[in-house]
């Protein structure tokens, strides 16, 4: 088709638009199509963009406190926790599966991704129970100093109902490494302070990035 004439009026003669700046028209759609390019590549580049789109966030205030010692005979733990200081009220075992992703974006609120895997274990060893979850941490809200005293402030929290090499590809980290641990887990009070004592055995081991 070489010409269009509608209601008497011409739009195109010879394959020429008359009532359109072709040229104009083409500038503005390259525009918009590099904006988009923009928009796509900001949200791939930061996880927790791309946590929001997969599965909403929610922040939790932790205010954690964590002191790490080496414990040589766990018995003397158990025999203290056996006594009446402190009162327990509350003991669990379970097993953690963590996989860090860890990122080089320079974001600080968003340094490394925690996909938690946690078995509650019974009496008997069986487990009764599964939970996994993702968990957002950022530098500059975790310190850790020579004395095995670790500050947090606050974390992102969201489900996770993929497996994990879905998530390992999707969020396509620089590094990642894998903790697992058993852990025997007590909540006590003891002179009117609330606390959480953990005897855990680890297990570190880093994974290749992902291509």
């Amino acid at each position: 088709m070489a010409d269009v004439m509608c209601n008497g009026r011409w739009l195109m003669r010879d394959r020429t638009l008359l009532t359109i700046d072709e040229t104009a028209a083409k500038q503005a759609a390259a525009q918009v199509a590099a904006d988009i390019d923009a928009f796509v590549l900001e949200r791939e580049a930061s996880p927790y963009n791309k946590l929001v789109l997969l599965a909403g966030v929610e922040r939790q205030e932790s205010f954690e406190i964590q002191v790490k010692v080496p414990v040589a005979d766990k018995d003397n733990v158990l025999r203290v926790l056996a006594g009446d200081q402190p009162e327990i009220t509350k003991a669990s075992h379970y097993r953690e599966y963590d996989n860090y992703f860890m990122f080089e974006n320079g974001d600080p609120d968003a340094a490394r991704l925690r996909y938690r895997e946690d078995e509650f274990v019974g009496d008997n060893d069986e487990t009764y129970q599964v939970r996994t979850r993702l968990t957002l941490i950022g530098e500059e809200e975790r310190s850790e100093f020579q004395t095995a005293v670790m500050l947090s402030r606050s974390r992102f929290l969201a489900t996770a109902d993929r497996r994990l090499r879905f998530y390992s590809e999707y969020f396509a980290p620089a590094r990642q490494v894998a903790v697992s641990k058993d852990r025997l887990r007590w909540r006590a009070v003891y002179q009117e302070t609330d606390f959480a004592i953990n005897l855990t055995n680890s297990r570190r081991r880093n994974c290749p990035a992902t291509s």
